[in-house]
């Protein structure tokens, strides 16, 4: 069976929010002893961006003993790729703190046993995203335990992280919005009499998953022809950034689209509402990464064999206000066991409630020379003992 590793949240779960404390514990199970320099957890949190494009290349050759150059045009695909790491946070759960004596090791007798964690967020992180083909937001817990020279063994556990945005410290996002446009259609575009107006309108900016967008429009043709084509939609608009280029997405979530036809010469007027889902990230995902998220209102209208028009109303999706806010997690200690000196030398078998099975402890020894034992159930997180257990060695010492 060898050593086994198993990362537990509390409750079993493994949705956090930034300011929040991650607690839980780490179990490592092993059926025989082992050499060890140390139990580790690290917490992680990247956003990485990739994707690839096609390219055409000309390459000129110029053979030996020819008097022209030939060219060749040839294929090549070029990838661009960025990353981003925003946490990096590594607890010691077992071993020496001291670093100059983090290369020692101590053997782990046989048996189960398990390390309580906390773990407080920063109030400032991403929401994880993982719904895209050309980059992601993910968090990662990792128990590492080391072994010697550059030989481990490790186990990952993924969690998730819903960003904060909160839209009453952003400014004028509850005023109306508006925005309009004119478009000439006639032949002499400079001088002609021919026209339609777009004016799309917004109570506010600001709203929340679960929440209606009413949107009013109004169309006023003033063509010779008449317009059949009107629609509007909600508008995801993602940007992965690299150092030289900058890729954009465009994805329509919401579609509404108005039944009538605009004569020759008339206005129309539209009000309709969009419900946004719930399942929607906030915007810039409630974090500056490198992965940039946008949502606007489109107003759509195609003239008579023409391109359609657009115009756009930018909004802000926040969290709810319901949601658990940083200010209300109170801070807490980061794991850190006590140094191995400070043990009092117990002889016979020492029993940790919160393992599986009994753990043998050797008395310590002088020699530096010999690999010490250390004790795993010293953790600032672990209950005390029992008082018949600490009176019973006391007796016996």
């Amino acid at each position: 069976m060898g050593i086994m590793i198993f990362i537990d949240f509390e409750n079993n779960i493994s949705t956090f929010y930034p300011g929040q404390t991650i607690r839980g514990k780490v179990t490592l199970q092993n059926d025989s002893d082992a050499k060890t320099k140390g139990l580790t957890l690290t917490f992680f949190g990247e956003a990485e961006v990739y994707w690839t494009e096609s390219t055409n290349r000309s390459d000129t050759v110029s053979p030996f003993r020819q008097q022209q150059e030939t060219s060749l045009r040839r294929h090549v695909q070029r990838e661009y790729r960025n990353q981003e790491t925003f946490l990096c946070h590594e607890i010691l759960l077992h071993g020496y703190p001291e670093p100059e004596k983090r290369n020692e090791e101590f053997i782990i007798s046989p048996g189960v046993r398990e390390y309580p964690f906390a773990f407080q967020l920063p109030t400032c992180l991403p929401s994880a995203y993982s719904e895209s083909a050309f980059g992601f937001v993910r968090y990662i817990a990792e128990a590492k335990l080391s072994r010697s020279m550059f030989r481990y063994d490790r186990t990952e556990r993924d969690f998730f992280v819903n960003g904060i945005l909160d839209l009453s410290f952003i400014p004028r996002v509850f005023e109306p919005i508006g925005q309009d446009k004119r478009v000439e259609l006639g032949l002499w575009l400079c001088c002609s009499d021919e026209y339609m107006t777009l004016d799309l309108k917004l109570e506010r900016s600001g709203f929340v998953p679960g929440e209606q967008v009413k949107f009013s429009a109004m169309i006023l043709n003033l063509s010779l022809y008449p317009i059949d084509q009107v629609w509007a939609t909600f508008t995801q608009t993602m940007q992965f950034v690299t150092f030289d280029r900058v890729k954009t997405t465009t994805t329509d979530l919401l579609l509404a689209r108005y039944g009538s036809r605009i004569a020759s010469k008339d206005v129309m007027e539209w009000n309709d509402t969009f419900t946004i889902p719930n399942s929607i990230v906030p915007t810039e995902l409630a974090g500056r990464t490198i992965i940039h998220v946008g949502y606007s209102i489109n107003l759509h209208v195609k003239p008579p064999e023409r391109h359609p028009e657009i115009v756009s109303a930018k909004i802000i999706i926040g969290t709810d206000p319901c949601s658990l806010h940083p200010s209300a997690v109170p801070p807490v200690l980061e794991t850190q066991p006590n140094h191995p000196g400070n043990f009092v030398e117990i002889f016979g078998p020492v029993f940790n409630p919160e393992t599986v099975s009994e753990v043998p402890l050797a008395t310590a020894s002088s020699n530096n020379n010999e690999t010490k034992e250390y004790n795993p159930s010293l953790n600032p997180f672990l209950e005390s003992e029992p008082e018949e257990d600490i009176s019973l060695h006391k007796l016996v010492l």
